[in-house]
C-alpha cells in the first residue's frame, strides 16, 4: 500500500538532484569562448555578465558606464532571472582565433521575449546597434526569417565584444548560441521534426477526444478537446510558428495572445485535472479551489492585456501548488485500486515531477538551460499524455455503461415482448373459454326460462324453489357479464352503458344479495339516512364492481373477519358525486402494489393460496372510469386495507 508514496518520494528526489547538478555545474568567469571547428557555441558557463536595469530606461551610454565601473554580475549559466522588471544587459566576448572573419548566426531563446537589441565594438572601441529581433519585432524586419530570433554576425580576426538588451513581459530569460549556418540548418531539421512529433500527438489526441465527445456528449471530453485547442496555440505561440504560419506576420496580435494562452492553458489545466481526480464528488472542497484557480487564469488573460501578466503569472504557479494535497490523496487511493485504477496511480505519480519541472523552468528557480527546456517540453507532453490516459479511461468507462445500459435495454425489451406475448396467449385463452362457455351458458339461460314458465303454469313456485331459481339467474347473468367484459373482442374493448337513474341505497343492497350467506354476514355497512341518494349509469355494470370489491375484501381478510361498506357524499373537482369505502382487516399492501394491482393480470403479494386470474381489480376501475369516476387503495394505512369507488352524481 506503500508504493505509490515511495515512487512519488523517489521521483521528487530525482528531480532535487537535477536542479542541483543544474544549478552547481557550470563554472564562473571562465576566459571568453573562442571559435572552433563547425559545431555551435553556447553562450554559457560563466562567460556571460550582466546588468539588471529595473527602471528600463538606461541607454546604451547609461549601460556601458555601469560596466565600466564593474557593475556587471557573472552569470553560471544562461540568462535566468523569472519574472522580474527590467531590461536585462548581457555583455559577452567571442574570440576568433583564425587569420580570416568569421559568419556566425547568434540564435537567442525563447522566441516569447519581446525586444533584442544587439550593439558590437568596432576595432577603433566604438560601439554600434546591429539589429533588434523579439516577438514584438515584425517578421518582415528579421533579416534571416526563422521561427527564434537570429542575428547574421561576421566575427573579424581577434576579440570580439557585445551587448544584448533583453527585454520580456514575462520571465527574463534565454540562450544564447553561436551557430555556423550549415550547423544551424541541421539543427533547425532536427527541431521542427520534434516539433512535428508534438503537435502530432496533439492533433491526434484532439482528434480522439472530439470522437469521444461526439459519442458520449459529456462536459469532461469539452473541456479535454478545449484543453488540447489551447496547448495547441500555446505550443505554436512559444515556439514562434503563431506569428508566423497563423496571424500572417501580424506581431501586433501575435505577443498578447501568447501572454493571453498561457494563462487560458492554466484555467484549461485546473479544469481538466479537476474532472479526472473527481473533485466534486470526492473532494467538494478541493472542487472549489479548482474553479478559483481557473477563475484566476481567466482574470490574468484579461489583465495581461493591459501589463498584468509579470505580476499574476507567479502568483498562478504558486497557487498551483495547492492541487498537490488532493494529489497525493488521489493517487494512495487509486494505488490500492486495482487494474486500470492502478496505472492512472502510476501517471498520476508522474505529475509532480513534471509540474516542479515547470515551476523550475518558468520561475527561474535555478539557471535557465537547454536541460530545462528540454525538460520543460517533455513535461508538457507528459501532462498531456496523462490527461488523456484520465480521459480514454473516462471513455472506456463510459462505453461500457452504454453497453450495460443497452444490454439492460435488450433485457427489458425481452421480458416485454414476453410479456405481451403472455398477454395475448391469456386474452385468447379467455376469448376460446368465452366461446366454449357461451353455449352451455345459453342452454342454462333457456332452461330456467323453461323451469319458470313451467312453474308458472303448475301455479308458482314455493319460496326456496323462487330463490334458488333466482340465485341461478344471478350467477348466470354474472358469468355473461364476465365474458362480454373480458373477451373484448367484439366492440374493441369499449364498454356500452346504460344511462339507468338508480338508488344507491338499492344498488348496495341488490348487490349483497348476490354474495353467499355466510360472506353477506360478514358486511358491516354504515350508509346515509336518507334513501334519496340517486345517480345516473349501468347498474348492472356498477353491481358487478361493487361486488369484486367486497368478494376481494372478503377473500383476503382473516376468517370471520367483518369489512366495512361506508358510503357517502364528496365533491371532487367541482363535481359532486358518491364515495363507496370498503375496508378489511388483511395484510396492508406494499407501496409499489397499491396502483400496480389494477393492471390486468396482476395479483398483490399476500394472495397465498387464493385463485384468480387478476382479473378483478382490472374490470373494477374500467367499469369505474368508464362512468366518469374513480378507484383507488388508500394510502399510509398500517392496518387492513381501504379501498375507495368514487362515482358521479350525473355520470356518464
Amino acid at each position: 500500500m506503500k508504493t505509490a508514496p515511495a515512487l512519488l518520494w523517489c521521483l521528487l528526489g530525482c528531480f532535487a538532484w537535477f536542479l542541483c547538478a543544474d544549478a552547481f555545474s557550470a563554472d564562473r568567469g571562465l576566459p571568453p569562448p573562442s571559435l572552433s571547428g563547425e559545431g555551435p557555441l553556447v553562450l554559457s558557463d560563466g562567460h556571460l555578465t550582466h546588468w539588471l536595469d529595473r527602471s528600463g530606461e538606461a541607454s546604451l551610454a547609461e549601460a556601458l558606464a555601469v560596466r565600466a565601473q564593474g557593475a556587471f554580475e557573472s552569470l553560471p549559466g544562461p540568462l535566468g532571472l523569472g519574472y522580474v522588471d527590467g531590461v536585462a544587459w548581457l555583455y559577452f566576448e567571442v574570440d576568433n582565433l583564425e587569420a580570416q572573419d568569421q559568419f556566425r548566426l547568434l540564435e537567442v531563446r525563447p522566441p516569447s521575449l519581446d525586444r533584442l537589441t544587439l550593439y558590437t565594438q568596432d576595432g577603433a572601441g566604438a560601439w554600434h546597434r546591429m539589429g533588434v529581433q523579439g516577438d514584438r519585432i515584425k517578421l518582415q524586419e528579421a533579416a534571416v526569417p526563422y521561427r527564434f530570433p537570429l542575428f547574421p554576425l561576421t566575427l573579424p580576426s581577434g576579440r570580439n565584444a557585445f551587448l544584448l538588451a533583453v527585454e520580456s513581459e514575462g520571465p527574463l530569460q534565454g540562450i544564447l548560441t553561436l551557430w555556423p549556418e550549415s550547423a544551424l540548418q541541421a539543427q533547425a531539421h532536427q527541431d521542427y521534426l520534434a516539433l512535428g512529433f508534438r503537435y502530432g500527438l496533439v492533433i491526434l489526441f484532439f482528434s480522439v477526444n472530439l470522437v469521444y465527445l461526439l459519442l458520449f456528449r459529456n462536459t469532461f471530453f469539452a473541456v479535454f478537446v478545449g484543453y488540447l485547442l489551447i496547448i495547441g496555440l500555446h505550443w505554436a505561440a512559444m515556439d514562434g510558428l503563431l506569428g508566423r504560419y497563423l496571424l500572417q506576420d501580424r506581431s501586433s496580435w501575435g505577443h498578447p495572445l501568447q501572454l493571453v494562452l498561457a494563462c487560458l492553458l492554466t484555467s484549461a489545466s485546473w479544469a481538466v485535472f479537476s474532472a479526472i481526480l473527481g473533485f466534486r464528488e470526492r473532494y467538494p472542497g478541493f472542487y472549489r479551489v479548482a474553479w478559483v484557480g481557473a477563475g484566476l487564469g481567466v482574470f490574468a488573460a484579461l489583465a495581461s492585456l493591459v501589463g498584468g501578466y509579470k505580476v499574476l503569472a507567479p502568483l498562478l504557479q504558486a497557487y498551483a501548488l495547492l492541487g498537490f494535497i488532493p494529489l497525493v490523496r488521489e493517487i494512495g487511493r487509486r494505488w490500492r485500486l486495482p487494474g486500470e485504477e492502478r496505472l492512472m496511480a502510476g501517471a498520476l505519480a508522474i505529475y509532480p515531477l513534471i509540474f516542479l519541472a515547470q515551476i523550475y523552468e518558468v520561475l527561474a528557480v535555478g539557471s535557465y538551460s537547454e536541460r530545462s527546456t528540454h525538460l520543460l517540453a517533455a513535461s508538457q507532453i507528459c501532462v498531456m499524455v496523462i490527461f488523456n490516459i484520465g480521459s480514454g479511461l473516462r471513455a472506456q468507462a463510459y462505453r461500457r455503461r452504454i453497453l450495460e445500459s443497452e444490454r439492460q435495454a435488450r433485457a427489458a425489451a425481452q421480458v416485454q415482448k414476453a410479456e405481451k406475448a403472455r398477454e395475448a396467449l391469456r386474452n385468447s385463452l379467455i376469448a376460446a373459454l368465452a366461446d366454449a362457455v357461451e353455449g352451455p351458458l345459453a342452454l342454462v339461460q333457456q332452461s330456467r326460462q323453461g323451469l319458470s314458465a313451467a312453474a308458472e303454469a303448475d301455479g308458482g313456485l314455493g319460496p326456496r324453489e323462487a330463490r334458488r331459481l333466482s340465485t341461478l339467474q344471478s350467477a348466470a347473468d354474472r358469468l355473461s357479464l364476465l365474458l362480454e367484459l373480458t373477451a373484448e373482442r367484439d366492440r374493441g374493448g369499449n364498454l356500452e352503458l346504460q344511462r339507468d337513474r338508480m338508488s344507491l341505497g338499492e344498488l348496495i343492497f341488490q348487490t349483497l344479495l348476490l354474495l353467499p350467506e355466510g360472506e353477506r354476514e360478514r358486511i358491516h355497512q354504515a350508509l346515509p339516512d336518507q334513501d334519496f341518494l340517486f345517480l345516473r349509469g349501468d347498474a348492472r355494470l356498477l353491481s358487478f364492481a361493487l361486488l369484486n370489491g367486497l368478494e376481494n375484501a372478503v377473500r383476503y381478510s382473516p376468517r370471520g373477519a367483518a369489512v366495512h361498506l361506508t358510503a357517502y357524499a364528496e365533491i371532487r373537482n367541482a363535481m359532486a358525486g358518491y364515495a363507496l369505502s370498503i375496508q378489511n382487516e388483511g395484510a396492508p399492501l406494499l407501496e409499489d402494489e397499491r396502483e400496480r394491482i389494477f393492471e390486468k393480470y396482476t395479483r398483490g403479494a399476500a394472495q397465498g393460496k387464493t385463485r384468480g386470474l387478476g382479473l378483478g381489480l382490472f374490470l373494477v376501475r374500467r367499469i369505474v372510469e368508464s362512468h366518469g369516476g374513480s378507484v383507488a387503495f388508500r394510502p399510509g394505512l398500517s392496518e387492513g386495507v381501504e379501498l375507495v369507488l368514487w362515482l358521479p352524481k350525473g355520470a356518464p
